[in-house]
């Protein structure tokens, strides 16, 4: 089943951190991310200010295996699948939830309705969580570091 996974775990993906199930997904192509989430990886690998979580996992990464990160963020992987906003935007467009989502859970959603797959995240988000239950979308919370 297609998988659809947040920032965090495209940067355990993209630095070769990812456990051997999701490497395996990625191998078949069955990994999708959202624009927003490539983006704020991007944004934070790349911003010498940055203090969060990303910058700090890159840091702990030896120089080679950082300079194979950055490749990979401006070469993603062609087997992960990021759609673009032709094909999102619509589908987002059209989604009916209450509350109205935010532009993170409301792509999460769209994507994982465009593979037909599941949405895995690396931390809880509970607007995401009640949008996943209205739309009968499996979502997985788990770390996604080997």
């Amino acid at each position: 089943m297609p998988q659809v996974v947040d920032d965090l775990t495209f940067l355990a993906i993209l630095s070769n951190n990812a456990g051997p199930p999701l490497l395996s997904a990625v191998e078949s192509g069955d990994v999708w991310t959202t624009g927003t989430w490539y983006y704020r990886l991007h944004r934070a690998i790349n911003d010498p200010k940055s203090t969060g979580i990303f910058s700090r996992m890159a840091a702990e990464l030896s120089s080679e295996r950082r300079s194979e990160l950055m490749h990979a963020l401006n070469d993603p992987p062609a087997q992960i699948t990021i759609p673009g906003p032709r094909l999102v935007v619509p589908v987002m467009g059209a989604l009916r939830l209450d509350p109205r989502p935010n532009l993170l859970t409301a792509e999460a959603v769209a994507v994982a309705l465009l593979c037909g797959g599941g949405i895995r995240l690396a931390t809880a988000s509970p607007p995401l969580a009640q949008a996943c239950e209205t739309y009968g979308i499996p979502l997985v919370i788990e770390a996604p570091i080997a």
